[in-house]
């Protein structure tokens, strides 16, 4: 569902980056994102997808995917570095990752910084989707600050967790901002089905099962 949405848009829009965050820490945005860039680079349209830790404070993108944070996007935002010196590229096709890097003193200053902005736009002309995951809005200023300049922004909402006042405040910072707040992607949700829905599930995943055992 997230991957069509974001797909319409890069049809009907031209949008092509794309920022997640969410509320609070906690709430699974760095493995939606992770998780959005992958599915967007299966694309049978052979699309390239670069996938960008922006949290330089507390990314997690290196460990999930068993990668080396560094040189990362500190160091390219400091100037040490050029972009294409942390490009990683993955087993999976069309996926390219820039980690966070270094933890920097000074995180929101280097987001907000010019280079912070040309190096979006450089990008955006080389790929076709860019995913970037940053960190909470609250209490942090990351995501605001990134927000304007990218396509979209959509924020990552666990349900059954997160309080509505702070989604509705979280919601308000990035729309002061000027960011384009564009959805929400809730993590964690249960669907409860009909007994005979689930029987028909049940069923048929059982089935598709035994036919992959006999074919393999």
């Amino acid at each position: 569902m997230v991957r069509t949405n974001v797909q319409t848009l890069k049809n009907t829009k031209n949008f092509k980056t794309f920022l997640l965050t969410s509320s609070v820490n906690g709430e699974g945005k760095t493995v939606t994102s992770i998780n959005l860039a992958i599915s967007l680079a299966h694309d049978l349209n052979n699309k390239s997808v670069l996938l960008v830790d922006a949290d330089m404070r507390k990314g997690k993108m290196a460990r999930y995917l068993g990668l080396h944070h560094s040189p990362g996007l500190s160091e390219i935002l400091k100037g040490e570095v050029e972009a294409d010196a942390c490009f990683v590229a993955q087993d999976i096709e069309n996926l390219t990752v820039i980690c966070s890097g270094k933890t920097p003193k000074n995180p929101s200053e280097l987001l907000n910084s010019k280079r912070m902005a040309q190096l979006i736009a450089s990008l955006k002309a080389r790929f076709d989707y860019i995913i970037i995951d940053t960190p909470p809005v609250m209490p942090l200023t990351d995501a605001c600050i990134l927000g304007p300049l990218v396509d979209g922004v959509m924020m990552v909402v666990q349900a059954g967790r997160t309080q509505r006042g702070l989604v509705q405040h979280a919601q308000s910072r990035l729309h002061q901002a000027h960011a384009n707040l564009i959805g929400c992607v809730m993590t964690n949700v249960e669907y409860h089905l009909p007994q005979y829905l689930y029987r028909y599930v049940h069923e048929y995943g059982t089935y598709a099962y035994k036919e992959e055992s006999v074919n393999s």
